[in-house]
């Protein structure tokens, strides 16, 4: 089976089990693939990982949008502010989407990527 097959075995799986397109395969991860970079998606992912991936983009994501708001002048912050505003954004964000996806893993009985099947057994 093909990872693109696979993944749309995944995305249909879960959509048959009420899990939204974007929540099982979010965009940030439809760019990764869509771009060559073939990670499991977010599911199938350790917390630890998670954690990383999503609480660091989101950080650093979060720190460019306040810098550009401090350069256009609309917040009145120190240079020091937005790399502090990234640990304080993206530590929780990425805490919490690793406890979510997690949960949902295991309420779905989903093991590692490579042993997905699609087909509701682990191979």
């Amino acid at each position: 089976m093909t990872q693109s097959s696979k993944l749309d075995r995944y995305v249909q799986q879960m959509a048959d089990a009420g899990v939204g397109k974007s929540t099982a395969f979010p965009p940030y991860w439809r760019l990764l693939w869509r771009i060559g970079i073939q990670v499991p998606p977010p599911i199938f992912l350790g917390f630890l990982p998670l954690a990383l991936i999503l609480g660091g983009s989101f950080g650093v994501l979060f720190s460019g949008v306040t810098w550009l708001l401090q350069d256009f002048g609309v917040l009145h912050q120190p240079v020091t502010s937005p790399p502090l505003f990234a640990l304080l954004a993206g530590i929780p964000y990425g805490l919490a989407m690793a406890y979510y996806y997690r949960s949902l893993a295991k309420q779905h009985n989903l093991g590692s990527w490579a042993a997905f099947s699609g087909d509701g057994t682990r191979t």
